[in-house]
Order: structure tokens, then sequence, then C-alpha cells
């Protein structure tokens, strides 16, 4: 629910405050949003025991961070070979793939392996993210386990970008994710150590190109165990706000929104420069949809498109808009949840987006899908930037050097914003 914006009523024509429909009309919208007799009014929702249940869950927005989390070591392989390294064979320990033991239900990836078709029943458990898969964006990978010793170590393949981040327990070890060094097209190993032993759910978020997680290297008498498959999955589709204009993959607001909204398993499908119509250097959503949506099986989709769409009529938006959300609609008949948010932006004034909000919300209409709208009440407040202050509004936190793109603590902002939008919409 947006705040009510009162209008000052004069008398006589010389007042210049004529009686007109759209005045009519805001009034009885009003007095609809405050309705709690309506389930569907935003002030009945925002009383409502799920959306509580929901919200409080919501982080805060930086991600949860452990208190006493474990030692880290990571050892780059500086001399640029490309050999897979070999078993360990320090005492104590053993070297396993991810396929070792008991976890068939995972996909192996080691060199030379080609990325799981997405939506593929052998992922199993393997939270595997391969998004876009057309696109040529990172690889997003985000492997689950059950671990109950006190060390384990983690064998990767370095590139320029490549990143990781370990949560223990849904707490982050590290507030951002960390990119691994050394050479390209060689290997790192990632140390943990904890103080104690114990059985620990562990996830590491790891984003970068070619066979990026190799493997799991444990002592002899500790176990690593399969987690159960995730019962939904979330397909969260986006431009540059999503796939990372002023922040790498990994560590943008979609990892904060889909584990706020409870997903363990989501996909990433921002590309920059995209939109509802606007192709950039990839194509428009409509021409990606099979392969970066369908094709993953989603049970829920979140799509905020649009800041690229300045170049082209709201008719053409809504009439686009109403089309995918058919197509949607159509290829994944039994979807929990499917919701559209206005387009993302920085800066206070909206300016044309608002416009633009109306039209998407229009093209949503057709296909049940529930609108959220991000321009009432911007997410980004002020006109400032990093480097460029005004000393008003969160953007002189939360914006990059461009003005447009949030940071690491701008892309947390977002998503948790985003989660505590959403939340409410989720079935």
């Amino acid at each position: 629910m947006t705040s009510y914006i009162r209008k000052i009523w004069a008398d006589f024509v010389t007042g210049n405050t004529p009686i007109t429909a759209a005045d009519l009309n805001h009034l009885e919208q009003g007095v609809a949003d405050v309705d709690i007799t309506n389930p569907a009014s935003p002030a009945a929702i925002l009383q409502s025991a799920t959306y509580a249940a929901r919200t409080a869950l919501l982080p805060s927005i930086t991600p949860r961070l452990m208190a006493s989390p474990p030692t880290v070591l990571v050892t780059n392989d500086t001399s640029g070979g490309t050999t897979v390294p070999t078993p360990k064979t320090l005492p104590g320990q053993s070297y396993t793939s991810i396929l070792a033991n008991d976890l068939t239900a995972y996909l192996p990836l080691g060199v030379g392996s080609t990325p799981p078709t997405p939506g593929s029943s052998t992922l199993g458990p393997y939270t595997a993210v391969w998004s876009p898969s057309s696109a040529g964006s990172p690889q997003i990978v985000r492997p689950s386990f059950l671990f109950d010793g006190t060390i384990f170590s983690l064998t990767l393949r370095q590139f320029a970008s490549n990143q990781f981040r370990i949560m223990v327990d849904g707490e982050y070890v590290t507030q951002y994710p960390v990119t691994l060094g050394g050479v390209s097209n060689s290997y790192s190993e990632v140390k943990a150590t904890f103080a104690t032993r114990a059985v620990r759910r562990i996830t590491v978020e790891l984003c970068g190109t070619n066979d990026l997680f190799l493997g799991i290297n444990f002592q002899v008498n500790d176990t690593v165990r399969a987690l159960a498959a995730p019962k939904r999955r979330l397909v969260a589709v986006g431009d540059s706000y999503f796939g990372g204009g002023g922040t790498p993959p990994l560590g943008t607001c979609v990892s904060y929104m889909a584990q706020a909204l409870g997903f363990q398993d989501f996909v990433n499908a921002g590309v920059g420069s995209t939109g509802w119509l606007a192709a950039g250097s990839y194509t428009n959503i409509a021409a990606r949809l099979q392969t970066d949506v369908i094709a993953h099986n989603p049970t829920d989709v979140i799509i905020a498109l649009g800041h690229n769409d300045t170049g082209f009529t709201n008719a053409a938006i809504t009439a686009q808009v109403q089309a995918v959300l058919a197509s949607i609609r159509a290829a994944l008949p039994n979807l929990r949840s499917l919701v559209v948010t206005g387009p993302l932006f920085a800066g206070a004034t909206p300016g044309v987006y608002a416009a633009m909000s109306t039209a998407i919300a229009a093209g949503c209409v057709a296909s049940g899908a529930t609108f959220v709208d991000t321009v009432p009440v911007p997410i980004f407040t002020g006109q400032g930037r990093v480097g460029a202050t005004t000393g008003i509004g969160n953007s002189d936190l939360y914006i990059t050097s461009d003005g447009t793109h949030p940071n690491d603590a701008g892309s947390a902002w977002l998503g948790a914003s985003l989660a505590r939008n959403i939340a409410a919409a989720l079935v």
C-alpha cells in the first residue's frame, strides 16, 4: 500500500481544482486501500497472518554473518597449470568428487563435463544454476551438503572474475563474495576449518566459468551427505539490476531477495540492457523465455523489467507483457506464483517510469499475475551517488558512480526491499 497523497481543494472556478473522474477515482481507491474487510486490499494484506509470518523472516539489509565463523584459507595455483589437482596425500585426508559414497543424486562437474540441462531431473538436490543459459553470463552454482567434521576444502577452477561465498547453517562466513586470485584456468583450494566438530549444513555459492566446482576434500572419519531436494524453484528475470551492473552476479539483489523469501533453489536470469522489448546486446525477454525461464521448470517466477524500455511506447509494452505472461502460463500450468514488478531505477523521481509502470500493470491483468508497483515509494532515495553525495537519501551510500546501479550494500538493500514488497504475493 502506497502513501495516500492529499489534494487541497478550493472553492469556485478561480480555485483551479475542478472535480474530475480521475480525482473521484483517486478518492475511491484511497477508501478501498484501507478497507480491511476486503481481503484483497493492501491494508488487509498488511494485517494478514501470512504477510506477518513472511515479513517476520526477512533479513536486515545485509546478510546475517556468523558470530564465530570458520577460518578460511585460499591457496592458489600460480603456475597456470591446467591439470586437475591430484587427490590429497596429507595424512588423514582423502579426495572425493561430489558423487562419492551415497551422493548419487548429485551431478558430476568434473573437467570437460558439459553444463546440466536446465530443469533436468538428473540435477536432484544439487542446486546448480547455469543462468541465463543462452546469454553467456557466468554460471552460478550453489552446492549444499551436510558435513560433520572440522575441516573441508573445495577445489575450484580459477578465472579472473570467479567468486565464492560460504554459508553455514544459514549464516554467511563473509558479508560479500570473495574473488579468487591466481592464474586463469589453474586451480584454487578453499579450506574451511571449524573450532569444533558438529553437524552443519554447508552451502557454497560459486560464480564463474568453465567447470568452476571440481570437488571436496575431507578427513577420512568425516562424512558428507546429500540434502533433500528443495520443493520450490524461483526464476528471477531482470536486467542489470538482477544480472549485475555495479556488483558481480553472485552479489546481486537476487540472492538476498530469494533467500529472504525462503527459496533455497533459485535461478538468476538477469541480463543487462534487456527489457520487455529492449534487446540490448543480447535479446528481449520474449526471445529468451524458453532457455532462461521455462527450461528451468520453476514453481515461482518474478519478473522485474522496464528500465531499458524507455524507447518503446507504453501500448507496445502492455502488449508485450501480456504476451510473455500468457506464454509462461501456457508452458508452466502448475506455476504457483507469477509476480511482476514495476521498473527498477535509481533516484527519487521516477519520470517516465511512472506511466510505464501503469502500462506493465495493465499487461498483468489477463494472466492473473500479481503486480507489485516499485514507483510510488522508490527503493533508492535522493539524487546522489558514491563519490558525488548530496547529503540526502540512501543513494549516497548505495548507488555507484554510474548513477544507476547499486553497489554491494545497495544490492543487499534492493533484495531485502523487493522481498518485503513481494512476500504477500507468493502463494
